[in-house]
Order: structure tokens, then sequence, then C-alpha cells
């Protein structure tokens, strides 16, 4: 055994001879790992020595020198604590019968350029920490010296294919566990990203000619409309077409100018200062067994594989290292694209969608929910049956309000403000009772201009006809001017006298009178009108009788009426009343019936809904309004109208039947 303690330089020097006379014997794998550990276990006089790597979820250790299976679970976790920092430490335990620490567990990791490839742990006795120190100075040393020389190269080649064997398997196990094409998209890029070390990673999927980016590494989302998306795909597309692998920028490898245009535009829009575009093929088709099929038996697999999409390996930080990403994309590329192909298949079925649904729902008839699945399909189904087997009323929904059917609305038949007002809300009027005057000083003025005019002509025509009374005139001639100037003033007066009649009728519009005997139901007049200015044809009190009934107005919308007018007809033919049912909007807890009576031949424009409506008037029972609790004329009202009977389905879902007879014959009839 070395002694750590007396060692020299020289010594240490012999030590790491002896390594490197390790590497020249030229030994086998095993026994290389083997020999060396060993050396290593002299030189700190250790009682076991082990080789251990991690594939990703445990610890795997592949060369034992020693009692090792003593030590294996004590070292584990100084081990894995090993791998985090990849730095030489040294850990401390003790066995079941001491308290205090007996053993120590000397931990040296084996790294190359790219990762750790292992770590070799030796346990031996503990004497102290300076002891212990100096046993680890002298292993980093030995794992030095193996990490520097060309050792690595030559005998660990068979770890470190482990390694990237392993580390290939968990990329792919990783991809194939989704089938749909995003998720799928996704994993791929984000796994290659990692295992290629490149800078950005995406893939695109060729249909046809065309090629469609489906994911970008480390972006959830993207923006296709975007320049770098749009030229990216231009690009895949040619790739593609040409099948062939495309590095840019590469000495050995001259691009054609209408694809070196295509790249150098995408860079103009990119940050990329590298790009590689791996083609990804599908594999062949079986072969055809017809001897008699030529083309077929001399046509090689490799003429005869599909390309179904394109890897876009970029350098966007450093320039990209496209031969050590090419080694380690051959490792995966076949387990990859099968996987990439089976899901472009996969998403390129018709109503894939549909197909998905349909099997999730069969797969409720399988297992422990097959019985609750059963019972709920027979409860669906019995709805839907009830839906359209069961008959139930059909009615149409419209909205009014409640008024008397004697009424009469009084309008301005003159322009003019309102200046005595002699009714309020709820008064009783007689026929021909004063409701209002208006005043109107420019019909006054008017009226005054055209009576002092008529005056004034008047009395020119009496002074004419008595000078010609009189003849006091010289001539024949003057007497002919004085004739034609009576004649004038007479056709004058005529006129200013039908001005006159005209302005004096307008004049005695401006007093309003009650066209009936009743009551006025108009809310607030006095607030309303008084002062106010008012124009012909404005609507300004409504005198109803209520001792002559009462009806509701409602407003059916005219996509509705057509139901509406076929049961009204039928009715007529049959002596058959159009009953009708509506509510309060202030209380729908009551429910009241009335009986259509009149429906409008044609439909007209409501100024509440702007939408066209047929109006129908529904006439209530006599003692209705005794009834209906807090009903007043001009209460709201939503109202149905019986229109016959359908199944229950139609009467719910009336409107969707319409919308979508409506969206056929507009589209496709």
């Amino acid at each position: 055994m070395i002694d750590s303690q007396t060692r020299t330089p020289s010594r240490t020097g012999e030590i790491l001879a002896r390594v490197n006379s390790l590497a020249e014997a030229h030994p086998s794998h095993e026994a290389y790992w083997t020999e060396l550990l060993r050396l290593m276990s002299s030189v700190v006089g250790g009682t076991s020595a082990q080789f251990w790597q991690h594939n990703g979820e445990s610890l795997v250790p592949l060369v034992l020198d020693g009692a090792g299976g003593e030590w294996g679970q004590l070292e584990q976790p100084f081990v894995q604590e090993a791998f985090q920092t990849l730095l030489p430490s040294i850990g401390q335990f003790a066995t079941e019968t001491d308290t205090v620490p007996s053993h120590c567990c000397l931990l040296v990791p084996f790294l190359d350029h790219e990762r750790c490839l292992g770590i070799a742990s030796l346990v031996t006795k503990y004497e102290g920490v300076n002891r212990s120190e100096a046993h680890l100075a002298i292993l980093s040393a030995i794992a030095e010296r193996v990490n520097r020389g060309t050792i690595l190269s030559n005998f660990s080649y068979s770890l470190d294919e482990l390694a990237k064997a392993r580390d290939a398997r968990l990329v792919v196990d990783g991809i194939s566990k989704h089938f749909d094409m995003k998720p799928m998209a996704y994993s791929a890029v984000n796994r290659l990203h990692n295992y290629l070390a490149v800078d950005r990673v995406s893939l695109a999927i060729k249909r046809g000619s065309k090629c469609t980016i489906k994911a970008v590494s480390n972006q959830a989302v993207f923006d296709r409309r975007s320049n770098v998306i749009r030229q990216l795909e231009k690009l895949a597309g040619q790739v593609g077409l040409i099948s062939e692998p495309l590095i840019f920028p590469r000495a050995d490898q001259e691009l054609p100018p209408a694809l070196r245009d295509m790249v150098e535009k995408y860079f103009e829009v990119s940050n990329s200062v590298g790009i590689a575009m791996l083609p990804v093929f599908a594999e062949p088709a079986r072969r055809k067994d017809d001897p008699e099929d030529l083309a077929a038996t001399i046509q090689t697999d490799d003429d005869r594989k599909e390309c179904i999409g394109v890897l876009v390996l970029e350098g966007i930080e450093q320039p990209l290292d496209f031969d050590r990403a090419k080694r380690r994309w051959d490792r995966v590329q076949g387990p990859v694209s099968s996987i990439v192909a089976n899901s472009r298949h996969y998403d390129g079925l018709f109503l894939m969608p549909v197909w998905r649904a349909l099997g999730s729902f069969a797969d409720l008839y399988r297992g422990h929910t097959k019985s609750k699945a059963i019972l709920i399909t027979a409860a669906i189904a019995s709805a839907f049956v009830a839906l359209v087997a069961v008959p139930g009323d059909f009615k149409i929904r419209g909205e009014g309000m409640i008024q008397p059917i004697i009424r009469n609305h009084v309008y301005a038949e003159a322009e003019g403000t309102i200046d005595e007002l002699r009714v309020a809300d709820g008064d009783k009027v007689q026929p021909g009772d004063l409701l209002m005057n208006l005043k109107n000083p420019e019909l006054g003025a008017r009226v005054a201009e055209v009576a002092g005019k008529l005056h004034e002509a008047e009395s020119q025509l009496q002074t004419s006809t008595m000078q010609r009374v009189m003849r006091n005139f010289k001539d024949e001639s003057e007497e002919r001017e004085l004739v034609r100037n009576v004649a004038s003033v007479e056709a004058r007066i005529s006129g200013l006298k039908e001005q006159l009649t005209l302005l004096k009728k307008n004049e005695a519009q401006l007093s309003i009178h009650s066209p009936i005997a009743g009551e006025v139901i108009t809310w607030d007049v006095q607030q309303r009108l008084r002062n106010r200015p008012v124009k012909p044809g404005q609507r300004l009190v409504t005198i109803a009788v209520p001792a002559g009934g009462w009806e509701i107005e409602l407003r059916i919308p005219d996509k509705r009426a057509g139901y509406l007018l076929n049961q009204w007809h039928v009715g007529e033919q049959h002596g058959q009343p159009v009953t009708a049912t509506f509510v309060l909007t202030s209380d729908a807890t009551q429910v009241y019936q009335g009986v259509v009576t009149k429906v409008a031949s044609s439909s007209n424009e409501d100024d509440k809904d702007q939408e066209n409506v047929v109006r129908v008037h529904v006439r209530l029972a006599d003692d209705a309004m005794d009834k209906i609790k807090g009903a007043k004329p001009g209460t709201s009202v939503i109202g149905h109208v019986r229109c016959g009977r359908a199944s229950i389905g139609y009467c719910k879902l009336y409107e969707c039947f319409d919308w979508i007879q409506r969206t056929w014959f507009r589209y496709v009839a």
C-alpha cells in the first residue's frame, strides 16, 4: 500500500505513471476500470471501490471492487450529492455498533468536456480530516490525469456510449408518450433542444408541397403570421421538396442561388447565425412481392422514402456545431421519425376529433363505469323520446300593455304653446268639454294683419264705388280705369276674406275639446303638458271609457307571426277562438287568460325594439280588471298566444329550427 502521508512528488509521479501504463496496456473495458479502481484503492488503503453512473432516475453501480455490497446503501446519499455538485467530497458514516464515524467515503467525479461519466467512491477507515483530505487530493490527481489524457477516448468508450444511448432512450421515451400532433411536436422540439445542444429547434410537418411549423423550442405559443415563421416555412418547404439536408453557412456546401436568397432573407428577419435543416423520412412501404412488377423489384428503399417533415436546428448565441448535433441526431433519427410519421398519419385522419370523442365515449361502457354509463344513456334517450313524442301547447311569445277597448287619443291640430290646461289625469270629461288652450302669437299677428288689410281694401272699394256712382271723372278713359281698379279691389277683398277665414279656423284649433265622454288616463298631465310647446299631430292626452272593457295589445315579432296567422285562419274556419295567457311584468306569479279578437293584416316597425311586429288584440273578461291586482292602463305584460299542439321539443326549440331553415335556404337552397 502507498502511504499518502509519506508521499513525495516523485512518488506521486510514479502513481500517475502507473495510471498511464494502464491505458498503454490496452486491456478490455472492464479490466481497465477494475485495475484503475484497485490502484486508487491501494493508494488510500480502501476496503472497497465502486464506479457509479446516474441514468436520470436512480444510481447504477457499474464496476465493483472489494466488499462494496456492505457499504453500498450507506454510500448512495453521498454519491447522489456528488452527482449534483460534480466536486470531490468526503462522506463520513459509522456502523450500527459505533457511535462515532469509523469509515469515510472518498468521492471523485470523472468528467469529459460534455458531462459527468461517473463517480468513483472508495471506502476507507476514517483517520482524521487531514488524512482524508490527503487521500482525496491524490485521487483527484488520478481522475484529472484520466480526464485530460487519451484514456477516456481509448478505454471509456463503452461507458460513454452507454450514457449516450441512455440519453437517446430518454429522449425517445419522452416524445413517444404523446400521439396527438401538437403535444408530440412540442415535446420533440424541447427534448431535442437539450439533447442536441443547439440554441433553437423547430419542427415543420410536410403535407403536399408545403411545410407548416408545428412547434418551436421553449415557446408554448408563437405568431404564425410573423415574418420569421413565414420565411422559415418557405425554406422548410424547399428542403422538403429536395429531401436533402441544408446547412448554412458551410464551406463545403454551395447552395443554389434561389435557395441561398431564401436563406439570406430568413437570416434578415431572424437572429440566427447558423442553421441546419434535416429532412425527416417515414419508413418505406413494404415492397410488393410481384415478380412481374419490375419497377417495384429494382426500386431501393431510399428511393421509396417519403419526406414527412423538416427538423430545423439553429445557432443564435454561437455558431452551430453541426457535426456534433448530427452525430446525436443519428442516434434518435429512426425512432423519432417513426413517432412523427405516426402522429402525422393520425392527425390527418378524416374527422379525427369526432372519432376521438366517440372513442372516449365508448370507453365509458367498459369496466366499472359500464352500469352508470348505461343508466345515463337510457335517461338521455328517454328524455329525447319524451321531447319528440310527448305533445304540448305551442305558444308564441310577445310583449304588450293593458289598454281600455274604447279609447281616443287627442292630438294637437296646430302649432303653439299650451297656455291654459283645464284637466288632470283621472278627470271625467264630456264630449265638447274644453281640455286646453294653446297660444300662438305669430298666428294672432297674422290674423290682425290680414284683418287690417281687408278693412283697408273694403274702404278703398267703398270710395271707388261712390266715385263711380257720382260719375266724378273727366273722360271715358278715366272711367274705364276706375272700373278696373274696382274689379282688382274686389278680387283682393275676396282673397283676404279667404285668408282670414282660414286663419280664424287655425286660431279655433288652438282650443282643444274632448271628442268623447270618458276619463283622462294620461299620467301626470299637468306636469307633462303645462307651458310646453307642441306641434301638429303630437299626442296630448288619451280619453278612455273604462266601463267599455279592457284588452291587451301584444307585439308579436314578424318572424314568429306565421304560426299565429295560420292558427287564426284555422280558428276562423272552424269557429274556434284563439286563446292567450299573460302575466304582468310587475307580478309574474299569477297567470291570466284572454281571447284574441283581432290580428293586424300587416306588420309595421315597432318604435321600441326597432323591428317589424304584428299587433294582436286580446280581449279580457269584463271583470278582469277587478281580479288583476295593481293593473292600470298602460301596464306592461308578457303574453303567449296558443297556436295549436306540437311536440315539447319543438315547442321549446322552434326558434332554433327556424334559424336552421333560414340559414339552409339562404346559403344552400
